[in-house]
């Protein structure tokens, strides 16, 4: 089986983490997101991967050419956004038999080979990753009957209108002649275009319901609870050089604790919950951090308290007060300042 990544995406919801990179390099425990979804490909021998691209290729192309994986991608770039649908048609020439599409935003630990097990058991033209969530009007909704044929989708619906708490995960196994139904150089979605005319013909789409991890890093708070996730084992990921370049995993007094890079921590700092720190972050004496992600190169004042906030790359808290007991400040994950301010 073949695989597409989906890595076009700018992440506006993502900022300012993305003011300067794109959304597929986002860093999940100090990696960049898409390594994980090659990581998962690769777990499963999923050797030929095609990545489409669209916003900031370039950068994407050199992160990924100088990983282990390079030998195995193949870039698709658009020179103007074609939608989900699409972007993968985009690809056609290199789907010449049966291929799993993944976003290269999420993070998860999807088993693939019992997806690609129901897939064929099923004998569908698609079939599409799908899983209970506590609020459904932000996804695509599936329908499905009791053997897993769908029959509905919605795609974000008001929560009134929701008729299932089983959504789309955007992880689909896709069968080659699906192609020819998506036209060419045409912006053409999965779920508003491609399934609603498949459905129309009678063609066989299945939902696979998995209990597996599965995070949409879509905005500052699933971005959170992405790494929270990660950090605390919550989601399996491939502890490799590959993924985890340029550092480690330690066990520390019980916690897992990551290690890459440079990071200065000064006296009786005071670390609680899940915290993450990048490469070259300065975290002044007397802090108290709790369940944080604080990005490479930012700087955290002393006798600061962090609590539930994302600090921004290269973020520096501008405090100025004559006394050093005094220069600290609260950063909550209800304070706006760590998200709206960045600089580069």
């Amino acid at each position: 089986m073949k695989a597409v990544i989906m890595a076009g995406g700018k992440g506006t919801r993502l900022k300012p983490l993305t003011d300067n990179i794109p959304k597929p390099l986002v860093p999940i425990l100090n990696a960049p997101v898409i390594d994980y979804s090659i990581a998962l490909l690769n777990r499963y021998d999923i050797r030929e991967i095609a990545v489409t691209l669209q916003h900031l290729p370039e950068m994407i192309i050199d992160r990924l050419d100088a990983s282990a994986y390079k030998d195995r991608l193949y870039y698709f770039i658009e020179d103007a956004p074609l939608g989900t649908a699409g972007s993968v048609k985009n690809c056609g020439k290199f789907l010449d038999e049966i291929f799993i599409v993944i976003s290269g935003d999420a993070l998860t630990d999807l088993n693939i080979e019992k997806m690609l097990s129901f897939h064929r058991a099923s004998k569908a033209d698609i079939t599409i990753a799908v899983k209970e969530v506590d609020d459904p009007s932000r996804f695509g909704v599936v329908c499905a009957d009791s053997v897993g044929r769908v029959y509905g989708f919605k795609e974000k619906p008001k929560k009134e209108d929701c008729q299932s708490n089983v959504v789309s995960s955007g992880i689909y196994i896709i069968e080659p002649h699906v192609l020819q139904l998506i036209p060419s150089d045409t912006q053409f979605d999965f779920a508003k275009d491609l399934f609603p005319h498949m459905l129309d013909k009678h063609m066989r789409i299945f939902a696979y319901e998995t209990d597996c991890y599965w995070c949409d890093v879509g905005s500052l708070g699933t971005y959170f609870s992405a790494n929270m996730d990660a950090l605390s084992g919550r989601v399996r990921i491939s502890e490799t050089p590959e993924v985890l370049s340029g550092g480690r995993f330690s066990e520390v007094s019980g916690a897992r604790v990551f290690s890459g890079g440079n990071v200065f921590i000064g006296d009786n700092v005071k670390f609680s919950g899940g915290v993450i720190l990048g490469a070259n972050v300065s975290i002044g004496s007397g802090a108290e951090l709790r369940d944080c992600v604080i990005a490479k190169g930012a700087s955290v004042p002393p006798f600061s308290v962090i609590n539930g906030a994302i600090i921004s790359p290269h973020y520096s808290l501008d405090i100025s007060a004559a006394d050093g007991a005094q220069a600290g400040t609260h950063l909550t994950k209800d304070n706006i300042i760590p998200f709206a301010a960045a600089i580069s």
